[in-house]
């Protein structure tokens, strides 16, 4: 059971084994992932080729391919009931899309929402520790 209703979060490492290639499927949540190892990984999909160190899916997306090597990352997956308020953005603006984390932020400061970065990092820490308020960017979270 998770600390933060509509919050769902996973952390995977995959190193030492070469090259790895994933399908990513969609999945009825907005899904997040983070490399917090410093290496980008490359995105094939819908929309051409993007190379990230982040990532966000939103609902409707189309499959696609993830390309990485020495993997350190999270995932977290946000019901459509949450997923606004932690990410400061209407879903509407990611139907059926896969962008770069920081795409989304800078999307999300245009419209004049709360940091993003302190949404998510307030809902890792709830789900981790149970706590209930947000981390500052740059305090436990990714700025």
């Amino acid at each position: 059971m998770t600390a933060l209703p509509g919050v769902d979060m996973a952390g995977f490492r995959m190193r030492g084994i070469g090259p790895i290639d994933l399908r990513a499927i969609p999945h009825p949540a907005v899904t997040v992932a983070v490399e917090f190892g410093g290496r980008p990984f490359d995105i094939d999909g819908a929309a051409g080729r993007m190379r990230s160190e982040s990532l966000t899916a939103g609902l409707a997306f189309r499959a696609f391919e993830v390309h990485a090597e020495d993997v350190e990352c999270v995932q977290v997956r946000l019901s459509p009931l949450v997923a606004h308020s932690v990410l400061g953005l209407p879903l509407a603006e990611l139907r059926g899309s896969v962008i770069a984390l920081d795409d989304l932020w800078g999307r999300a400061a245009s419209a004049g929402a709360a940091p993003p970065c302190a949404n998510l990092a307030g809902a890792f820490r709830a789900d981790r520790h149970g706590a209930d308020d947000p981390v500052p960017c740059g305090q436990g979270g990714r700025s």
